[in-house]
């Protein structure tokens, strides 16, 4: 169930909608494909689009549609959805019909509400429900219901000899009445009239079976007030301020000089509330705090500072559901240290190094985090978690990446509202795909600046994989993409990807001779879609897709995957003074392979990419790529190049680290800080 406020179209909901479905769906195949039935108010791309990206094939009632069937079809009808009558049942609840919820929560309690007593009413007896709702009373499929099957077959009796909805009310009742007593009833008017066949006390307990479904809807009621009012109750603010705390503290809040005291006394559903200070401390939230909120009263002058020594700011580690917000990190440098490893300035960590998942939920919203020196490794990070989101982030002057997805097959993550800049690299992630969306987000004066990767054996398990539905555990690290025409969940979209060059930005071992000049590389990546960006003014290329053999360990090769590049889709771009460094591989978008050709003497299965619908002002290689390569096709063969575009990546590394002189970045001007800070949080002295 998905809500939102007034005068809001139905199409912002739409995917929130697919998305909080409970139920698992069993996995669309060709033969069994699954459908998305849709009036004409989701008639538009982004709602077939979202269809697409879930699996589902989008059947959408377009606009004007039903106006040429009525003039071509005299009498024709429009068809309504079945969700149409759930509506209708719904808005029968007054606090509903009429939104007077100020709180979203409220609101989303009165809402369940309302469908648990829509299906409760739609299980119970006839005859257990008042009069007034009988009529939303249904036999569930493969159910026997006798009591609406017995008055369903006494009004068709009655209709087939003239008797009119009362005489059906009228014989249902006198079957019912008369079938404990063995005798048969009597279709005489006259007697059925009488209701002395209707025992009294069977009257009464028709009263009483009224009075008790009431009853239950109120104790409903009764509980899931109490229930919400007794989770608000049980949470704790706890409150972090470097000065004296005031004379008087509420109940249920408590105040700590330091963010790791606050933390370490919080449960689940508690909230600690950091007051403006620069706090010089390392924060770790374990399991035993999953499911806190950790936010600070403003973006800006929240500040945990490491002042350039190695650690971590704020590591989550093994906990779910855990939210930090409205603060910033900086300085917190890479070296010796207790974790395992630090560098990173806000870090879900779900179990670096294990190949498996280790906890989900990770959250967060109004960062920054940001690195003087040379020797920030991740601004904000999360790996081997899944389920979560982070928006109006802003990361700048790491050595690696700002942001950081790793080690999530199935993610089921997005990333909105992001400034990452002054970076090696903008976004990296390592094997992480499925439901991954990067959106309206602004990445540049990086080296490079979206990168999704396959890679081994770091943050396994491989490889990187967008394709939607697919197995969480794949049977082989280079899966066989057959088609242009399959849903892919990886999507990067309405970003604008810019002047991503900086060849003064901090780097470590592996950026240092990484891609340099390019807006998006995919290497060793599978069933990625990105559409609808703006990709600009990046000195060597657009978009820059190749095979990866990683670890690339000739002669023998030995551990090495040779990742292949297969089922990407490219389309829609606007792509504008890309490639002007010069080169045969430079432009707007480059797709090459031939690796496993070079070094193992095998055909490539670098297949079914496919660019259509850009705008291009540069070259592309191949040339002419939306003709052979365009997603019209259901199949497209390998690229090639090899082993020319090879040599030309080599070059390009030997030169990037040659030319590189990489500086401490300057620290960003003040982000938008959380506009309001209290919303959500119970009464305590900030937020009264």
């Amino acid at each position: 169930m998905a809500h939102d406020g007034a005068n809001r179209h139905d199409l912002k909901l739409l995917e929130p909608t697919l998305d909080s479905i409970p139920i698992e769906r069993p996995e669309p195949t060709l033969e069994q494909p699954q459908g998305l039935c849709l009036d004409r108010g989701y008639d538009y791309d982004s709602a077939r689009e979202a269809a697409s990206t879930r699996g589902l094939v989008a059947h959408v009632r377009t606009r004007g549609e039903e106006i040429k069937l009525k003039a071509h079809t005299p009498g024709w009808r429009a068809r309504r959805w079945v969700v149409e009558a759930s509506h209708s049942w719904t808005n029968r609840n007054r606090g509903l019909l009429i939104r007077w919820s100020k709180k979203d929560c409220n609101h989303l309690a009165l809402l369940m509400l309302a469908s648990g007593l829509i299906a409760f009413s739609s299980r119970l007896p006839l005859d257990c429900l008042p009069r007034h709702e009988r009529r939303v009373a249904v036999c569930p499929r493969g159910v026997q219901c006798p009591q609406i099957q017995s008055r369903t077959a006494a009004w068709s009796a009655a209709r087939r000899r003239g008797g009119g909805p009362k005489a059906a009310r009228r014989e249902s009742l006198l079957s019912r009445a008369t079938a404990h007593r063995g005798s048969a009833p009597s279709t005489s008017r006259r007697e059925d009239d009488k209701m002395s066949f209707m025992p009294k006390d069977r009257l009464r307990s028709r009263s009483r079976f009224a009075r008790a479904w009431r009853t239950a809807a109120i104790a409903l009621v009764v509980v899931a007030f109490g229930a919400a009012a007794s989770a608000a109750a049980a949470a704790e603010v706890n409150i972090v301020r470097q000065g004296t705390p005031p004379a008087k503290i509420p109940v249920k809040t408590h105040y700590y000089k330091t963010i790791q005291a606050a933390v370490n006394a919080s449960k689940s559903g508690d909230w600690v509330l950091v007051e403006p200070g620069v706090y010089y401390e390392q924060v770790k939230v374990t399991s035993a705090q999953s499911g806190i909120w950790i936010r600070g009263m403003n973006r800006n002058k929240v500040i945990l500072d490491g002042q350039n020594k190695p650690g971590n700011g704020i590591e989550i580690y093994k906990a779910n559901n855990v939210w930090v917000e409205n603060l910033t990190a900086r300085n917190f440098d890479t070296g010796s240290c207790e974790s395992q490893s630090c560098g990173n300035e806000i870090w879900w960590n779900g179990g670096a190094g294990s190949n498996k998942i280790g906890a989900q939920g990770w959250f967060g919203s109004y960062l920054t985090a940001y690195d003087t020196g040379l020797n920030g490794s991740y601004g904000i990070f999360t790996n081997n978690e899944t389920e979560g989101s982070w928006d109006h982030i802003y990361a700048s002057g790491f050595n690696d990446s700002g942001i950081y997805v790793g080690a999530c097959q199935e993610c089921k993550a997005r990333i909105t509202g992001a400034t990452m800049e002054d970076n090696a690299l903008g976004y990296s992630g390592s094997n992480s795909g499925g439901k991954l969306a990067i959106e309206w987000s602004l990445f540049r004066h990086n080296s490079a600046g979206v990168v999704p990767n396959s890679e081994n054996p770091g943050d396994g398990p491989p490889p990187q994989d967008g394709e939607c539905n697919r197995p969480e555990t794949p049977s082989t690290p280079t899966p066989t993409i057959s088609s242009t025409k399959i849903p892919r969940c990886s999507i990067i979209r309405y970003n604008l990807i810019t002047e991503n060059n900086n060849l003064t930005v901090p780097v470590n071992g592996t950026t240092a001779r990484a891609g340099l000049g390019a807006g998006v590389i995919l290497p060793g990546d599978y069933a990625d879609l990105v559409e609808k960006n703006v990709i600009s003014n990046n000195s060597n290329d657009g978009v820059f897709g190749i095979e990866y053999p990683n670890p690339f360990t000739p002669p023998s090769f030995e551990g090495t995957i040779f990742f292949q590049l297969a089922g990407n889709r490219i389309s829609n771009n606007v792509f504008l003074h890309n490639g002007y460094h010069g080169g045969p591989f430079t432009g707007d978008v480059t797709l090459a392979s031939g690796a496993s050709e070079i070094f193992l003497g095998i055909e490539s299965q670098s297949k079914n990419n496919c660019v259509s619908g850009n705008l291009f002002t540069g070259a592309t290689f191949p040339a002419k790529i939306q003709e052979k390569w365009g997603c019209q096709n259901n199949t497209t063969p390998n690229p090639g190049g090899a082993p020319a575009a090879y040599e030309y990546i080599l070059a390009a590394a030997e030169e990037a680290a040659a030319i590189r002189k990489p500086v401490g970045q300057p620290a960003p001007p003040a982000q938008p800080t959380m506009p309001n800070p209290c919303q959500g949080v119970p009464k305590n002295p900030l937020c009264s």
